[in-house]
């Protein structure tokens, strides 16, 4: 299992955080697996800035690079862990 840190923007941070989304699409260069952990960094345009989310950890529940996913990007599944 791994631990992965992600950026994301402010509105996805606010989705996510509310439980009102519960997956994310990414690049599929990283090797991101079912089982893996996640917690985010949370921008606003280029400045880090504080969110509830970061305090957050999430577990990847679901993987897909099949389509209709566009090649070159990724579909994780999460679910809240703590």
């Amino acid at each position: 299992m791994t631990e992965y840190t992600i950026k994301t923007t402010l509105q996805e941070a606010d989705d996510i955080a509310s439980g009102a989304k519960s997956f994310i699409f990414r690049g599929d260069t990283s090797s991101y697996g079912y089982g893996d952990s996640i917690s985010f960094r949370v921008y606003k345009g280029k400045q880090l800035t504080r969110h509830a989310l970061e305090d957050m950890k999430f577990r990847i529940t679901y993987v897909s690079d099949a389509a209709p996913i566009e090649k070159g990007f990724k579909v994780l599944g999460i679910r809240r862990i703590s």
